[in-house]
């Protein structure tokens, strides 16, 4: 058993026997075989076919992306974005099986990273979860050492099967590319210290909290935890994005946001909301189904509890 608290004991992981189908679904040896683009045009293929002949997996998709769009000027486009979701969250976890690319994911406003990495103070790098997750591993050419706090899916043990293989690429992406994971339970104390001694963080703004924010043209109990530690730590963060470039993505870093300009943590958690629902709106149909991270999640809004 690996022990949550101690990342250090977060090494390989053996993922439980689930059958040959899901593992041979999760091999990459073979994936080199076939170049990416068309391993990717033919994903997205698959998934939309597949999509036209399952109508429950139409409904789900047009479910996450009216809880994604309600109240914004896209919620009229519900049944493309839905098509597309679907492709989107294929093709990302295509991508994730080939290392090779991941590490390859070009960086927009490196010399902003460099600069505030420069500066000698704390750095959050802030993101949504927009695009594959695996793809944050590309910072790590860049930023080192960067920490990255990470839920109870990298914690525990992986579940037998595909979802094991899953879980554990992802984790093992992230290791290779030496970013530092942490489990979030617990980490905000792990956090100051770090920030106040000019260390970098890859944060989630969009996981759920006890902050009701307007978000995507909805009420959203959002975590507020990054302004607090950015403003009792005088840090910069800097707003990123995985946004999608044809059938792949890039990370944009934006212009940061100073700590030090804020009076107060509510004000800071607003403005990169505010950051982030435009980047989100950009391509709302990569970002991940809010449904499994809320307890109720619709076009109405997201809440907790």
């Amino acid at each position: 058993m690996s022990t949550p608290d101690d990342p250090s004991s977060w090494g390989p992981r053996p993922v439980p026997w689930g059958g040959l189908a899901a593992r041979v679904r999760a091999g990459t040896g073979a994936r080199r075989l076939v170049p990416t683009g068309a391993a990717l045009a033919a994903t997205e293929l698959a998934y939309r076919t597949m999509l036209r002949l399952s109508h429950s997996r139409m409904a789900e998709a047009r479910s996450t992306m009216a809880a994604v769009v309600g109240g914004t000027p896209a919620a009229h486009d519900i049944d493309r974005l839905a098509r597309a979701h679907l492709a989107a969250q294929a093709r990302g976890w295509e991508l994730t099986w080939r290392p090779w690319e991941i590490e390859r994911i070009p960086i927009l406003g490196v010399e902003v990273l460099r600069g505030a990495m420069a500066s000698g103070r704390g750095v959050v790098i802030s993101h949504a979860h927009l695009g594959p997750l695996a793809g944050w591993a590309a910072l790590g050419r860049e930023t080192r050492p960067l920490h990255h706090p990470v839920g109870d899916w990298a914690v525990h043990d992986p579940h037998p099967g595909y979802r094991g293989y899953q879980v554990e690429q992802r984790r093992r992406l992230f290791q290779r590319a030496g970013i530092q994971l942490l489990p979030a339970r617990g980490s905000a104390l792990p956090l100051f210290r770090l920030l106040r001694s000019g260390g970098a963080v890859l944060l989630s703004m969009d996981a759920p909290g006890g902050r009701r924010t307007r978000w995507l043209g909805k009420p959203v109990d959002l975590d507020d935890g990054t302004a607090h530690l950015a403003v009792g730590t005088r840090a910069l963060v800097l707003p990123a994005a995985l946004m999608p470039v044809g059938r792949r993505w890039r990370i944009e870093i934006h212009e940061p946001l100073d700590a030090a300009d804020f009076d107060r943590p509510d004000d800071l958690h607003l403005a990169l909301a505010d950051v982030h629902e435009g980047l989100v709106m950009r391509a709302p149909e990569h970002l991940e189904d809010p449904r499994r991270l809320w307890t109720t999640a619709t076009a109405e809004g997201w809440y907790r509890r």
